[in-house]
């Protein structure tokens, strides 16, 4: 029995809730009718993607965790490897995609993106955001299969596809293939804990600019045409209630991977 976690960085609750309804993502529908589904609020400030998704696995705010933007992959380790990294003390924990440092951190991810594969950890095009995210299904299927206790993947695609094409058909397009994706996961994460989840959601770049005091807005160049908000989600089968906001996932995610444990070991059902 393993915990896996599934980061889907950037997907917005709204816009998931309503193109499920609609029928155009039917695998997280089916997912958030049969298990516990919610609105998970990004309360990490400024709310970029380093920061929370350093906040949810070490359960440390910004201000005492120290980052506020992407790092050098170069010095992640050296200075922030001393951290309570939720896989730390498990070295068979398997990590892809995390998106501190550039290149994004992977660890017992094989085959590992070389330095130079952005595209993979980065997607800018269509084609690279549809091949980030068939890379990434495929590292989550790979450590299923070698049974590592903790997996944790984390998809950019929704992210990239909120900055790029927020407000598009190509936006639905991106959340639709995430969608398709999952659909070859779900047999094998229903065999274990699974947990699904998302650091912020998106907004339109205009309503992101209204909210400067808040830290949003700040993506503003001609090439984006939406930045973050607070509402990302969680879905998970894993017992008792979900984590309200990012602070609090941390110590949730505990709980849970012991309780996974002891799943595997047969203690509880």
């Amino acid at each position: 029995m393993s915990l896996v976690i599934i980061g889907l960085d950037g997907l917005d609750y709204g816009l998931t809730r309503a193109l499920a309804e609609k029928g155009n993502m039917p695998v997280l529908a089916e997912l958030m009718e049969r298990y516990s589904f919610g609105k998970l609020t990004c309360s990490v400030y400024p709310p970029y993607s380093a920061p929370a998704w350093t906040t949810i696995f070490t359960g440390l705010p910004p201000v005492e965790h120290e980052i506020i933007s992407f790092v050098e992959a170069d010095h992640f380790e050296r200075e922030y490897g001393h951290l309570p990294w939720l896989w730390n003390g498990i070295p068979e924990a398997g990590v892809a995609g995390l998106p501190v440092p550039i290149p994004f951190y992977h660890q017992n991810c094989y085959p590992s993106p070389t330095p130079r594969d952005l595209a993979i950890d980065i997607p800018i095009t269509m084609e690279e955001m549809m091949a980030s995210s068939e890379f990434f299904r495929g590292a989550t299927k790979r450590m299923i299969d070698e049974e590592r206790p903790l997996i944790v993947t984390i998809w950019s695609a929704p992210d990239r596809a909120g900055h790029l094409y927020w407000g598009t058909p190509n936006m639905r397009y991106i959340y639709e293939g995430t969608d398709m994706e999952l659909a070859h996961l779900v047999p094998d994460l229903e065999k274990h804990t699974f947990v699904i989840l998302s650091d912020h959601g998106m907004q339109s770049l205009a309503m992101a600019k209204r909210q400067t005091h808040l830290g949003f807005g700040l993506y503003d160049n001609e090439h984006n045409r939406g930045d973050h908000s607070q509402n990302g989600i969680i879905i998970t089968n894993a017992p008792g209630p979900l984590p309200a906001h990012t602070n609090a996932v941390y110590n949730w995610l505990q709980k849970t991977q012991v309780h996974a444990r002891l799943q595997a070991l047969g203690y509880v059902e």
